[in-house]
Parts: structure tokens; sequence; C-alpha cells
């Protein structure tokens, strides 16, 4: 069983990845969205933020997967996990 000091240690080191990233690449929110139509367009589909947040987590957890003990995959799919959520609750806000 995971302690709840070690969950929140996680959390805080990933709202810190969040806001660097965001930082350097501007605001996740808005890099999904850019994703979304770049990767929509050369698939010929619409894609949503929360769709390409989606394939991230699959991406870093196939990473997971191949290196298991490589503890960034993990948190790096918790961080785009995190990332959609934050989305999905910015949506209903303007809906």
């Amino acid at each position: 069983m995971l302690r709840p000091m070690y969950l929140k240690e996680n959390i805080m080191q990933i709202d810190k990845i969040i806001k660097q990233k965001g930082q350097e690449y501007g605001r996740p929110d808005m890099f999904m969205g850019q994703l979304a139509q770049v990767w929509g367009a050369m698939l010929g589909k619409h894609l949503s933020s929360t769709q390409v947040a989606a394939m991230m987590m699959a991406f870093k957890a196939i990473r997971g997967c191949n290196n298991p003990g490589h503890q960034d995959s993990f948190l790096d799919a918790h961080g785009y996990s995190k990332i959609a959520m934050d989305i999905l609750k910015d949506d209903e806000y303007f809906v």
C-alpha cells in the first residue's frame, strides 16, 4: 500500500513539472490543442485535447512496460492524466 505522503510528494512533483514545462512550451491545455490540430490534420480526423492527452498517457505507459523501473515514465503518464482532468474541468466551466 502506498503511503499518503508518497502520493502527496508525487503530486507536488507532477505539479512542479507541469508548471515548468508550461513556462518552457506554453500552457498545457493550449499545447494539447495545438498537438490535436497537427495530429488530426496528419490523420485526417478531428482529435480533442483530451484524446491527445490520452494518447500521450498510452505512449508513456508503453515506455513504462518496456522499462518498468524507470519512474519518470509513470510520473509523466500521471502528469498527462492531470492535464486531461484540468482540461475537462475547464470545459465544464465554459459549458
